[in-house]
């Protein structure tokens, strides 16, 4: 029996490997959802791919979707998730990454999709960033929701080698160009994944991961000082470092994970998070951290209060 799947983000860093690696596993056929202004030609020409072009928030779009090519499981990895992007617009990545994430969900539910896989970001973890909030929130809404299908799993992902705009394509442009290397924090330090060690942990949660379970990876950070000394020595130029500060919401250091925040699963140091459920008081916080307009927090506010009916967010 043939098994369908959606993927959104489809023609993204990450997307694209997933879809790919997917069309490697006989019998399954793939829907590779891509943004309106991102090019879903990226892929070839194949039997088992369908591609659509449609945005996350808009539902009406997306509905056909689900009711005629019917999913059995979603992985939903569009978002804005460069922290700059959500600190410089917001409004967009609240409408993404939280209330396009919500309708992708509802309607999922509505078409009967068995299991919906939700990529979370470090940035959640103490989120101070725009991006790290919205995250969290998705997070904490995948594990209020009620509805026996579809199963919700969510994998908190570190940052991508080599993603675009990552720090390492900001380093080799650099160096490209002959300039010193620019970092924020000689003691700033980052989890990072390479693009196929993410896939192969999501298509593990696919099949292993458990519903209303949050996922990361127990692995210790790399200083982004010695990332950018180690690049400059294989360069073979004489450049120098450039401490400019931190960005707005930007983290100093991404620690791992302790044993007494995640248990280790047996797959490549893959870790189930020891979450507690959010309280109103927690969700309601967030929602007032985030600089956007009253009328976005009253609809983020009544998309929670399905599941928390005596919140009133307004005052906490």
């Amino acid at each position: 029996m043939k098994q369908k799947i959606l993927v959104t983000g489809a023609s993204g860093f990450l997307g694209k490997e997933l879809v790919n690696r997917l069309l490697q596993i006989d019998g399954v056929e793939v829907m590779a959802v891509c943004h309106l202004g991102q090019n879903c030609h990226v892929f070839p020409d194949y039997p088992r791919l369908v591609t659509k072009a449609t945005n996350l928030e808009n539902s009406k779009s997306l509905q056909p979707l689900f009711r005629e090519w019917k999913p059995d499981i979603v992985f939903h990895l569009g978002a804005l998730a460069r922290l700059h992007a959500g600190q410089d617009n917001p409004e967009d990545a609240v409408v993404v990454n939280l209330l396009g994430s919500i309708n992708l969900l509802q309607l999922a539910a509505r078409y009967g999709v068995k299991k919906f896989l939700f990529t979370s970001s470090d940035l959640a973890r103490k989120a101070r960033s725009v991006v790290g909030i919205t995250k969290l929130l998705m997070e904490y809404y995948l594990q209020l929701f009620s509805g026996k299908k579809p199963e919700v799993v969510v994998f908190r992902m570190p940052n991508l080698y080599d993603f675009p705009g990552s720090v390492m394509d900001i380093f080799a442009g650099q160096i490209a160009e002959n300039k010193d290397l620019s970092i924020t924090d000689e003691r700033m330090a980052r989890r990072f994944l390479t693009r196929r060690e993410a896939a192969d942990y999501l298509l593990f949660l696919k099949e292993n991961g458990e519903s209303r379970q949050v996922y990361s990876v127990k692995q210790e950070p790399l200083l982004i000082k010695d990332l950018a000394e180690k690049m400059i020595t294989e360069s073979g130029k004489n450049l120098k470092l450039n401490i400019i500060g931190a960005r707005p919401g930007e983290m100093l250091y991404q620690a791992s994970y302790s044993d007494s925040e995640a248990e280790n699963m047996s797959y490549n140091n893959l870790a189930r998070l020891r979450l507690s459920s959010p309280t109103q008081e927690e969700i309601g916080s967030l929602i007032q951290r985030l600089p956007v307009s009253e009328a976005i927090k009253v609809i983020l506010q009544n998309k929670f209060n399905t599941f928390l009916p005596l919140n009133d967010f307004s005052k906490k």
